[in-house]
């Protein structure tokens, strides 16, 4: 299938937006991003037609302001795209050579390509694995994640926001720090998801987010040879009980025990004597 994709929104309205602070700005600015999120755009998944129709609309701001196309006379760029329905997959999943069954975790492959598994990871923990500078925290400094599956568990060291799902303490925002260090993979770890929490409490809406995402249509890139072409790489989540059964001897704690190290700053990021190993095997 064909989509037509445009560049960084950050970067177009930067170019776009006159460089001043007036109220005139702030809302136009603000109008945009408006229509960009709303639900009549259906998220703007890979592929989507509400991926095309913000597509057509930053083509529209760019001509709007006087930039010149850069692919002829388009301002599109088109890429081939491939799909797949986790829903039609089978997912075989190891960590430290303990085979896991399909209810043990939510398997979301953003950018994944099928045919090029199985592959095989190293792995580093890394606490909450929560990057932010501003607020003196990088629980990935100091280790070579390029490569290797990054473990790191629900939390930060300050108390989370339910209704948080994009921010950088939430495994969104763990994902996209492991991504730019070239990472492979984020291990998440969540007391959130499991079975006797959800009895008692829906979860927040990364839970939410989570429980929808692992039946919705992926697409990737063939043409980069397995290379994420986004910031979102893929996420394994995972149980603390399936944690515990799997990795805890050789991280050096159950869930409990590294929780508690976490928020006291005890526990450093470190490699992992284990691996995380995926296959993925989509029906014709």
């Amino acid at each position: 299938m064909k989509r037509f994709l445009v560049g960084v929104l950050g970067i177009l309205f930067s170019m776009v937006v006159p460089l001043r602070s007036d109220e005139g700005t702030r809302q136009r600015l603000e109008a945009s991003i408006r229509f960009l999120a709303d639900d009549l755009l259906e998220g703007r998944g890979t592929p989507s037609r509400g991926l095309d129709l913000a597509a057509l609309y930053l083509a529209s701001e760019l001509r709007a302001a006087g930039w010149e196309p850069a692919n002829g006379e388009s301002y599109f760029q088109t890429y081939e795209l491939r799909a797949f329905t986790p829903d039609k997959a089978e997912y075989k999943i190891s960590l430290n050579g303990i085979p896991l069954k399909r209810k043990d975790f939510i398997y979301l492959s953003f950018g994944v390509d099928p045919a090029r598994t199985p592959v095989r990871y190293e792995l580093v923990f890394a606490g909450h694995g929560v990057v932010a500078p501003e607020r003196g925290v990088d629980d990935l400094a100091g280790v070579e994640v390029a490569g290797k599956a990054v473990v790191a568990l629900l939390g930060a060291p300050w108390e989370l926001d339910p209704a948080g799902l994009f921010a950088y303490d939430r495994a969104v925002g763990k994902s996209v720090q492991t991504t730019v260090r070239n990472g492979a993979c984020l291990v998440y770890v969540s007391e959130e998801f499991a079975e006797t929490t959800l009895s008692k409490n829906p979860g927040s809406m990364e839970t939410g987010f989570f429980r929808e995402m692992e039946h919705a249509e992926l697409a990737f890139l063939p043409e980069f040879e397995g290379k994420s072409t986004m910031g979102l790489g893929p996420i394994l989540a995972l149980t603390p009980a399936v944690f515990d059964r799997t990795l805890a001897k050789v991280v050096g704690g159950t869930y409990e025990e590294l929780q508690k190290q976490a928020a006291e700053g005890k526990r450093k990021p470190r490699a992992v004597k284990a691996s995380l190993e995926i296959s993925i095997e989509v029906e014709p």
